[in-house]
């Protein structure tokens, strides 16, 4: 589905992947990465959010939740990830990347609030909640 894309965008990517699984080094449903490109990209993201005023967040569930793209991304701008759900809030801090957010998707179930708050999210119910005064 990609393919035409990755081949005008990163041609050395495709070539690495062919020639990786042509040696037999690539396994079935590997994620093939190029962090320099991801870095790079990130870093385009974050100078036009930030003339925007926006703040972005890294969406780690995209990517298998790789520690080293989720360590690229925070290199390149974006410190915070958001957390689709605890197991997503996990590896984020495995990654040793601040957590933004949690329970984009799936909401951290009764027994997990001790978890959910240890691990100090930027943005919590009460931070978006509206005010009682309007």
């Amino acid at each position: 589905m990609f393919l035409r894309r990755l081949r005008d965008t990163n041609p050395a990517l495709a070539a690495t992947a062919v020639r990786l699984h042509r040696q037999g080094r690539v396994r079935a449903n590997t994620y093939l990465i190029d962090l320099d490109a991801l870095r790079a990209n990130t870093a385009a993201e974050v100078a036009a959010a930030r003339s925007a005023g926006l703040n972005l967040y890294a969406m780690s569930k995209q990517f298998g939740r790789n520690p080293d793209a989720l360590r690229a991304i925070a290199e390149a701008g974006i410190g915070s990830a958001v957390c689709v759900d605890l197991q997503d809030m996990e590896a984020v801090r495995r990654a040793g990347v601040r957590v933004g957010h949690v329970g984009h998707l799936v909401q951290p179930h009764r027994g997990t609030e001790d978890a959910v708050i240890a691990a100090e999210p930027e943005v919590s119910p009460s931070s978006t909640s509206p005010s009682p005064n309007g």
